[in-house]
Formats: structure tokens, sequence, C-alpha cells
């Protein structure tokens, strides 16, 4: 990330922006601040930081700023789209419930108060969400302790069972989607949305897919990339997927790589793009909602095509393992035995994925036509 060491003791550069940081660990505890002019303003916070220790006294600081102080720390830390997605999970769970105080007037009773609003607020999300929006919240007050020596007693703060969520997240069957499809009238949105539902991709990973991914002789696809949006410098970015298991190659029937090379025009890279440009997640989440609300059927989050792929393919094969290779949840575990049987496994995945897709609708052949 650009950070060179200078000759101070824990004083450092940072090239990205031109500014100094100090960075400590003392007794197991992380101390750090950014966003210094100079070394010497970056050695004197430390100084200061240092003797407030030494006298057990606490930074009074807002909510705000300890969330500043957490975004830069997050940068350092883990890789920019985790950086991203957590910070999207403070923005828009915890501000609107914390952006008033200051720290040392939040405690454990603050906390729960949260979360109790969360529930009631977000009862659309799964139980899963909700505990990774708990556990971001947690992350964040365990850095107020070690950086400031608050404890507001985030330790209390428990994940939620089944039970405390009452609307589980809708999915979609065939008879859905294809509701869903005969109503898109653009050719590009069909394919990206079809390829989705059947094939399970994170939208991230979908965007970022690339025609020489594309085995076309073979009928393989290969996701190597995704796109992620970086907040800070207000554009999207082609990075790498979400884990290392998400990094995988998969057989597609004949059918739906048709219609990916269908899409195929003169020099373009990205399949759902515009040449060397890749399409803008917000666009495809307007067109999403604007075709389930003209196809009248149930609503669900875009996720949801994944997870609407998973169980369908699960009721299909009956192979939690299979279906996991395609999805890139496989385990690191997976024996030779599996991994030498895979293509085998696959193709029966996809022989029986191809026999539920309506080749004969119209709405493809006359889309694919008119584009």
């Amino acid at each position: 990330m650009g950070y060179v060491a200078k000759k101070k003791i824990n004083i450092y550069y940072r090239k990205s922006d031109g500014t100094y940081y100090y960075d400590k660990m003392i007794k197991g505890n992380r101390f750090c601040g950014f966003g210094y002019k100079t070394s010497k303003e970056a050695e004197e916070a430390l100084r200061i930081d240092l003797q407030l220790i030494h006298h057990n006294k606490k930074v009074n600081i807002s909510y705000i700023e300890l969330t500043t102080y957490y975004e830069q720390y997050l940068k350092d830390k883990v890789k920019d789209s985790t950086s991203y997605d957590k910070m999207q999970y403070v923005h828009k769970y915890l501000d609107p419930f914390f952006k008033k105080y200051s720290l040392k007037k939040i405690s454990i009773i603050d906390l729960e108060l949260w979360k109790k609003n969360l529930l009631q607020q977000t009862k659309d999300l799964t139980r899963k969400h909700v505990n990774k929006i708990i556990n971001v919240c947690k992350d964040l007050f365990l850095f107020a302790h070690q950086r400031f020596n608050y404890d507001v007693g985030f330790h209390s703060l428990t994940s939620v069972k089944d039970d405390d969520i009452i609307k589980k997240e809708n999915i979609w069957t065939m008879q859905d989607f294809n509701m869903f499809i005969s109503v898109i009238d653009n050719y590009k949105y069909l394919v990206l949305f079809h390829f989705m539902f059947y094939y399970g991709v994170r939208l991230g990973e979908a965007i970022g897919l690339k025609f020489k991914n594309i085995d076309f002789q073979n009928g393989s696809v290969s996701i190597v990339s995704q796109v992620v949006n970086d907040r800070r410098k207000h554009k999207a970015i082609d990075t790498t997927p979400k884990t290392k298991d998400s990094i995988r190659t998969f057989y597609i029937d004949e059918f739906t790589l048709n219609l990916i090379q269908n899409l195929y025009k003169k020099r373009q890279v990205y399949v759902f793009g515009k040449e060397d440009k890749p399409i803008a997640r917000t666009t495809i989440r307007r067109y999403f909602n604007e075709y389930i609300e003209k196809s009248n059927v149930v609503k669900i989050r875009i996720h949801a095509l994944r997870k609407s792929c998973s169980t369908r393919l699960y009721n299909t094969i009956k192979d939690v393992k299979s279906v996991g290779q395609l999805l890139g949840h496989s385990e690191e575990s997976m024996t030779m035995h599996y991994i030498q049987s895979q293509r085998e496994d696959q193709l029966k995945m996809i022989r029986e994925m191809e026999n539920s897709i309506q080749k004969n609708n119209k709405i493809y052949i006359n889309l694919h036509s008119e584009k």
C-alpha cells in the first residue's frame, strides 16, 4: 500500500496520500494514528498517547472520529474489498444509531438497544447476515478498546439465533424465474440473470467475467476475478475473488454457452459490459428491481439468485460437495479422489440443469435477434 519506514521508531510514511502515521504495539494492544502532515506531528501524537496510557487516561473522541480511525486501520490490515464491505455495514447499520454519541458515553446498554433496533429494522435479513453486522460492530469496539482503552462491554453482545429472525429471505423456484425472464426486454440482462440464476455466481463475479475466461470449445467458465466498488476512489475496481476457494472453473451447458457467445462484439473484454468497461452494480440492481415489479414475482435481493441456485441444485442431485464446488464454497480438506471425479460429477449436474432450462422459450430467441 506504499508504506515506507522512517528512521524515527514507530513513525511511518504513506506514499498514497503523502502523510505520516504512527503504529506501536504495547502489551498486545495496537495503537496507531493516521493523517499527520509531518513526522514530527505524528511523533508528538504518539508521545501524548503513551502519556495517556501511562496515566491510565482515555482520549475522549466522538463515534464518527472512531469510525475514521477504524477505516484507516482496516486499510492497513485487510484487503480493499473486505475493508469496503465492513465500512458499508458501519455506515448503513451503525452510523444512524451511534452518530451523535461520544465514545465515553457508549455502554453495553446502548449496544443492546442498537441490536434490538437492528432486528426491528432488518426483518428481511437472514440470521447469517445479521450476525455479520453484529460481528462488525464488535470488531469496531474491539478496536476502540485496543486503540483508545475504552471497553464498552462489546464482549457481551451475542449473536442472534433463528428464533430471533422472524422473516427469512425469499428464494425463487423455476416457475418464479420463468415469470421474471418473461418480461425482460434486454438481451444482455436476460443472459446475465440467466447465468446468475442457473450457476449461482456472485454479482461481482458476473460483472468481472471476461470473454478470455470462457473456453467455448470445452464449454467451461473460469472465475478468476470480481469487480467491487471502491468507495474511497469512487469507482469500480477489478480484483481477486472473495476467497481462494472462489477461484474456480466449472462446466456450463451448451444452451447457456451459446447465449453468452452471442453477446460477443469486436474488442469487447467484459461479457456483461461495454468493450473494456464492466457494467455498474447500481444499473444491474435497478433493472433487476424493475423487472421484478413488472413480472409481479416475489421480491428478492439479487444475491438470492445464488441461494436459489444452490437450493435447486441440491434438490436435484443431492450432492453438497458438487454444489459447493460450483459456487466456490469447496473445502480445503476435499480429497484427491473427489478432485479426480470432479468433471464427471459436474457434467452430471450440468445435464440435469440443461434439462430444466426451457430451450424453446421464444424470449431468448426473439431478444437475440433484436439485440
